[in-house]
């Protein structure tokens, strides 16, 4: 007899491995990978065979200054202000540009254009008019240490994997954030997301249990008593995954007047502070997704199907093994 579940063990008979921060994900061949915030130290953005097109960028950012001017404090307008320059940076082909964070209105906003492959990598950082060489040598070790990763492949030494490169690791790491997500060729309106985030300190309001009795005491107290009631769990409790102790939420949720039904499964592990290789992890299956709106059509897989979906991705997540530098 066939399995329940044979639509989507098909969809997983021939896999592909992802390299996201420091770990491997395996994901059905077919599916695809799209981006959200990645950060290493400060936010970095890719764009695709765009490295040739350096120069049109910083007329961009030249562009945009002509309007952020006026949100400059007094000293960024000063006979030493480095507002609206260009400076090499030191790496061949890299080019810093330095506009104002609109913000603060005392804060420079320096973008790192970086070269790598095809590709242009642009990373963002903070800066005040008087500390502003700090954040230069933070942005110039990026450039130094990233190189390009060609789609799935796995590298061997560390560093910190994010869309279409690599971070060598430097002497310590710093803020390290990936947000990943899965779309299904087969199962359009199911999306899987990951964030994983390295931090300081532990933050207890990231965990999953709070928010869980927020939203029972708001259901209730807005008059969807009945309808939360009808909230169906399939899985709920503490699970270890990995490195990870956490807590996991696994619903189907009853449609409520103009919003149908889907299904709502969340992991949340707070991870250890400081610890690159136990970061904050907080993953997510949505069904009935249609332009990032879950419940906006009729989901496409059973209780099963999403729960097998869940567990096949979730279980392959395991730290990349690298050859430790020379």
């Amino acid at each position: 007899m066939a399995s329940s579940n044979q639509k989507v063990e098909n969809m997983f008979a021939t896999t592909q491995t992802i390299c996201a921060g420091r770990f491997l994900i395996d994901i059905p061949a077919l599916a695809t990978v799209v981006y959200g915030d990645l950060w290493g130290p400060y936010e970095i953005a890719r764009y695709p065979n765009e490295a040739a097109n350096i120069e049109a960028y910083l007329l961009r950012y030249a562009e945009k200054l002509k309007e952020d001017r006026t949100f400059a404090s007094k000293q960024f307008l000063g006979p030493h202000s480095m507002l609206g320059k260009v400076i090499n940076g030191a790496v061949s082909g890299q080019r810093l540009f330095f506009g104002v964070e609109r913000g603060s209105s005392i804060f420079y906003e320096i973008h790192s254009l970086m070269p790598v492959g095809p590709d242009l990598f642009v990373q963002t950082g903070p800066s005040s008019h008087k500390d502003y060489a700090s954040t230069v040598e933070i942005l110039n070790s990026t450039a130094r240490r990233i190189e390009p990763l060609h789609k799935n492949s796995v590298p061997t030494h560390p560093g910190f994997c994010i869309d279409g490169a690599l971070i060598k690791d430097d002497v310590e790491s710093d803020v390290e954030k990936i947000q990943m997500g899965v779309r299904l060729k087969e199962f359009p309106d199911v999306h899987f997301s990951i964030e994983m985030t390295r931090k300081d300190f532990r933050v207890e309001s990231d965990a999953i249990e709070p928010r869980l009795e927020q939203a029972r005491h708001r259901a209730f107290a807005m008059g969807w008593g009945a309808w939360y009631s009808r909230i169906k769990t399939l899985r709920k409790g503490s699970r270890t995954l990995g490195p990870w102790k956490g807590f996991e939420v696994l619903v189907h949720i009853p449609s409520r007047k103009e919003i149908g039904e889907s299904h709502d499964f969340n992991f949340v592990a707070l991870g250890v502070p400081k610890d690159p290789f136990v970061p904050t992890i907080d993953m997510k299956l949505d069904t009935g997704v249609r332009e990032n709106h879950p419940g906006a059509v009729k989901p496409s897989v059973t209780d099963q199907e999403a729960l097998y979906i869940w567990d096949r991705i979730t279980t392959s997540i395991r730290l990349r093994p690298v050859t430790q530098a020379k």
